[in-house]
């Protein structure tokens, strides 16, 4: 399972069921890309949402060191230690990074045996910031995972810009994605987020920052973070966060 460092990072976080609904239907692919900037809170949004699981869920957070082919393996297995058996993950160690087609076929023989182990109904990998992979090797390592398209298992790819590997996915049909867009804050979410942080704020001022913000879950954190030392008045517009008045 996922390990809880990942979520002790966002104690406090806003749940959001219009979010987990659209994860929850994005899990039904073979793929699901995660698309934003940062400051979009992705990698929260998914730590929420998948904690709730009951099914395995393993989760690899991509560096640039781990362009590294022998580096990403390690981290690789390590992410699925405690999801899988100690024989699967002694087989990956013993197996190597599938750099060739030979080995990529056993590894593909190898995870689905463990995927399908005792008719699990599922099973997730978490990707979090994909977009740090720049080896070509490494990133023919998931295209060849989301080819396989294997049932009952979802890939959820985290990345701050748009990548190669959809194609793969639209070629299988097998495709979902949650954009910047899906992730800005509602008003409502607004309204409940500043809530939560104990500053009450008019509709009107809540939504004078939605708009000024496009719902930007960072600017919204910035601004209640200025708000709890500078709180506006009653009926004074708010415009944008000033982010030097957030840390006086």
């Amino acid at each position: 399972m996922v390990e809880r460092h990942i979520f002790s990072r966002y104690d406090g976080f806003l749940e959001r069921p219009r979010i987990d609904r659209l994860l929850e239907a994005g899990c039904k692919s073979s793929l699901l890309t995660v698309l934003a900037g940062p400051g979009y809170g992705k990698t929260a949004a998914v730590a929420a949402y998948v904690q709730k699981l009951s099914c395995p869920v393993a989760w690899i957070c991509i560096t640039r060191l781990d362009n590294i082919p022998s580096r990403f393996w390690k981290a690789f297995i390590k992410a699925f230690e405690g999801v899988f058996t100690v024989e699967t993950i002694e087989k990956l160690e013993a197996l190597g990074f599938p750099g060739s087609m030979q080995k990529l076929d056993m590894f593909i023989h190898i995870f689905a045996n463990e995927i399908y182990r005792e008719n699990r109904e599922a099973s997730i990998l978490v990707v979090d910031d994909y977009n740090n992979i720049q080896d070509e090797s490494i990133r023919f390592f998931f295209e060849s995972i989301v080819e396989a398209n294997l049932e009952n298992f979802t890939l959820i790819l985290m990345s701050n810009v748009k990548t190669d590997i959809e194609k793969f996915a639209i070629k299988n049909r097998g495709l979902a994605q949650i954009t910047a867009r899906d992730l800005q804050f509602t008003v409502e979410e607004a309204a409940q987020w500043f809530a939560q942080k104990e500053i009450l704020l008019e509709e009107v001022q809540v939504r004078d920052i939605c708009q000024s913000s496009e719902g930007w879950p960072l600017a919204l954190y910035f601004q209640a973070l200025q708000f709890q030392k500078f709180p506006p008045a009653p009926g004074e517009r708010v415009s944008n966060v000033n982010p030097e008045l957030a840390y006086q």
